[in-house]
């Protein structure tokens, strides 16, 4: 039986690994959008790619995340940066919502938006193996469910960001969502 207070530790850590793939999943959901908005050529298969790739660099640094938030987990311990990993996330989702567009800045908007998906990478690259070994931790009876929980949990970001992208594709049309409905999904998550 699970005690009141693993219940709460597995309903938050489960809560932080929605919120870490709705904001991770969102851009791929978005990659259009915002490859018009940070990287305009004239080939749309270009700014296409180059959007997707800046996408891959937030997955290509989740190992490095995973390193560097597993060595300070043994310093500070896994509260801590377990905290810490889902701030970082929504401090670069709602950073993502709020960066200029190319056509109001220049390079500056792409670059920020490569530095913030950095930042989205390392971040759940710290905190999926840090939701699953607090969990373990604080649920040794029930290790198995505590961590199919928290995978649950991260399928329903996930569902959670693509019906929120399907809403805003029913309410706004597409110069609404090129002019400023993109970063609307991004401010939510950061919020």
């Amino acid at each position: 039986m699970i005690q009141p207070a693993q219940r709460k530790v597995l309903y938050l850590s489960s809560l932080g690994g929605v919120l870490e793939f709705y904001d991770f999943v969102i851009y791929a959901l978005l990659a259009s959008y915002l490859a018009k908005a940070f990287f305009p050529t004239e080939n749309a298969l270009t700014s296409l790619l180059a959007t997707f790739a800046t996408f891959a660099l937030g997955y290509l640094v989740r190992p490095i995340g995973g390193l560097l938030f597993g060595h300070f987990r043994d310093k500070i311990g896994r509260k801590k940066t377990f905290t810490l990993s889902i701030l970082m996330m929504a401090i670069a989702t709602l950073g993502i919502g709020f960066v200029p567009s190319y056509a109001q800045i220049g390079i500056v908007a792409p670059l920020i938006l490569i530095a913030l998906r950095v930042l989205q990478g390392l971040s759940v690259g710290g905190e999926i193996p840090g939701s699953v070994a607090y969990v373990s931790e604080s649920l040794p009876e029930q290790k198995g469910f505590a961590c199919g929980f928290i995978f649950f949990a991260i399928l329903n970001g996930i569902v959670l960001g693509s019906l929120i992208h399907a809403v805003l594709n029913l309410l706004l049309t597409k110069g609404e969502m090129l002019a400023w409905g993109w970063s609307l999904p991004f401010i939510i998550g950061g919020i």
